[in-house]
């Protein structure tokens, strides 16, 4: 897997691992850590309410929208940033293959995603009409 880089647990942020530790099994950590990611992915890691998770699912997001409404908070080094505190609607909610349906049933849900959301089969046409 030339392609792939290692994730070492000790560069996770600390509250990750403490969730990961805490309700999944160890394998799947190992796992991670054996075969790495694609450099340009990252993993969108939700954990069910409660303690009886039934298993980790790798999955896709759901896709929904979310409201307007944002508060404003302080970081700890004084900088402001907004926090969504609306509320999200999903909008195919009778999928069964997405992170919230495996999330509403009890299991850890895994989303590989990549920062990079720019549409770019749309640059040249919306470059040409500009």
């Amino acid at each position: 897997f030339k392609e792939l880089i290692p994730i070492p647990l000790q560069t996770l942020p600390e509250f990750i691992i403490c969730d990961v530790d805490q309700h999944i099994e160890p394998y799947y950590i190992d796992v991670a850590e054996a075969y790495g990611l694609p450099a340009d992915v990252c993993l969108n890691v939700n954990i069910p309410a409660g303690t009886d998770i039934k298993g980790i699912k790798v999955c896709r997001a759901a896709h929904g929208t979310w409201t307007e409404e944002f508060e404003q908070r302080t970081d700890p080094f004084g900088r402001n940033y907004y926090w969504i505190t609306g509320s999200y609607s999903n909008t195919e909610p009778d999928s069964i293959d997405t992170d919230l349906y495996y999330l509403e049933h009890g299991f850890a849900s895994v989303v590989p995603c990549r920062p990079d959301q720019t549409a770019h089969d749309a640059i040249a046409l919306l470059a040409s009409r500009l």
